[in-house]
Order: structure tokens, then sequence, then C-alpha cells
């Protein structure tokens, strides 16, 4: 089963459909919470815009998709009575929950089966602070292919999609890469919550910098596309979540960029955490430098 322009479509207007509950609340938050893991370590912010976009967006992908959803503040969720049959003993959380919800597939789906994976607002901490750099982020998924993806930038009004091998848009135009080359290649370097990633992240830097110019903006979902466009020469990041990355990815792979984990090897092959994005040019040169640090086989 592949994915079909009907797919892109109903995730591109849900994606619209968020974008202006985050502008009414950008600047207007009255509620700002800490998420935590399992072992009550931290996992970030969530604010009521994450829980407002989220809702819109689930509204009209189970309105429009009887494709099952991994969203990040609720989990998994299914609308269809026999999958949820199957998913009781994994219920989503209802409601507020500041505890991040488990990303294992729930019986019931197997790897042939697409999914939906959503994050309703990635940069929350850009958001509750009032910096410019957000965005809403949806794939479609089946086992570790990722068949489209959707990332709208609401207060640019920038959405970029691709379908797998149907090439990469930014408003409905191709998205051409810019082929500026400079003598330090820009790079985004980020980072999960976890200690080893931030450890990580200190020592890819330490590597990195002599010869590259770093950047960070926050939400990996943006960071993807500004590299798919070429606007930086590549991403760099251990520790995300599969929805921070997963359509941004599809969409710098259809612009051209290659993606791999941090020691070459096929996105999701053995670490899937593990996330390098770059220009054909610089690809191959940022490998050795990185393959180390990424845990062995």
């Amino acid at each position: 089963m592949h994915s079909s322009p009907t797919d892109l479509s109903i995730a591109c207007a849900a994606a619209q459909k968020a974008a202006p509950i985050l502008r009414s609340y950008f600047g207007n938050l009255r509620e700002i919470h800490e998420k935590s893991d399992a072992k009550g370590d931290s996992k970030g912010l969530v604010t009521e815009a994450d829980t407002a976009s989220e809702q819109a967006i689930l509204h009209h992908l189970r309105a429009h998709s009887t494709h099952p959803i991994l969203s990040e503040e609720s989990g998994f969720s299914h609308h269809l009575p026999a999958l949820s049959r199957s998913l009781s003993t994994n219920a989503p959380p209802t409601g507020h929950s500041t505890e991040t919800p488990s990303k294992r597939l729930p019986d019931g789906l197997d790897t042939t089966t697409p999914y939906w994976i959503v994050d309703p607002l990635d940069g929350t901490t850009n958001f509750a602070r009032g910096l410019p750099w957000f965005a809403i982020s949806i794939a479609l998924l089946r086992g570790s292919e990722v068949l489209l993806g959707v990332v709208l930038d609401p207060l640019r009004d920038e959405i970029f999609c691709a379908l797998r091998g149907g090439g990469a848009f930014c408003n409905e135009k191709p998205l051409q890469r810019s082929d500026i080359r400079t003598k330090q290649p820009a790079v985004f370097l980020n980072h999960g919550y976890a200690p080893e990633d931030r450890a990580r992240f200190a020592e890819a830097a330490r590597r990195l910098v002599p010869e590259a110019s770093l950047r960070m903006l926050g939400p990996s979902a943006l960071e993807i596309c500004y590299a798919a466009r070429g606007e930086v020469d590549a991403f760099v990041c251990s520790g995300d979540e599969i929805w921070d990355f997963a359509a941004g990815m599809l969409i710098a792979t259809e612009a051209g960029c290659l993606a791999s984990d941090w020691a070459g090897r096929p996105w999701a092959s053995i670490h899937p955490s593990f996330v390098l994005i770059a220009a054909p040019w610089l690809h191959p040169t940022l490998i050795p430098q990185l393959a180390d640090l990424q845990p062995a086989p």
C-alpha cells in the first residue's frame, strides 16, 4: 500500500486547520507545563497551544482518513472500533498529560500499516518564550519508510511538503536547493533531552566548529526544511523523537539531500534517533567526524 496525493492533501489541510490556532496563542499563553518521561526526567514543555493544535489536526485526520495516528501529546489513537479494542491496553492519555506518551506500536498494528505521525507544535520552547521559530509537522509512515511529509510555518505562511518519489514543494512550487557553497559549511546541530545526547552534542560541536558555521533554531522540522532548501548545508541531531524529523527528512531527501544515521547507514536501520541530513557534497565528509559518537550496532 502506497501513499497517495489524497493523503498529502489531507495532511496539508490538517496542518492548515491548526496554523491559525497557533498564531492566536502566540504571545498569549496562560499555561506552560514541564513534560517528563516515566522516570521523571524532563522532556520539554507543553502548552495549551500544543493541545489545541493537536485537537484540530486529529479531528481533521480522523474525519478524512482511516490511518492510525501517533501524536506527540496523545500517543497512539485510532477511531475505528476494531482497532480501538486492540489498543485498549495501550490507550492514549485523555485530556492534558505531562507524561510523554509511549511510542511503541500498539497491538493490532504492524510494519505494513501506514500511520500518521503528528507534532502539533515543534519548537514549544521557542513558542513559550516568544521566539518566532516553530512549526507543525505531519508525516505518514509505513514501518521505517516515510511516505509523505508536511511542515507548516504558521508565521511565515510557508508549507513544505513531499510525497515519496514525487519531489518536494514549498507553497506548491518545486523546492529548489540553493547551490551556495562557502569555505565553512553552515550546519544545524541539535540534540534530544537525554544527558547522553547533550554530551554528544557538545563533542560533535567541538569537532565540527573549526571547519563549520554551527547554527541552532530549535525546531528540527524547520531546520531540516531550511537544509532542504539549501539555506544551510546539513542537519545533525541525536535523541530527537520521530515526530520531530520524519516529515522534514522526506522533504529534504526529495529535494536532493542525503539522509542517514551518523555512521552513514540507512536511517532507522540500527539507531533511528541518530539523524544526519546533508547536501550530497557535504554528507560524506561529516560521517568520519560523527560515526564513533554513535553507539556500536
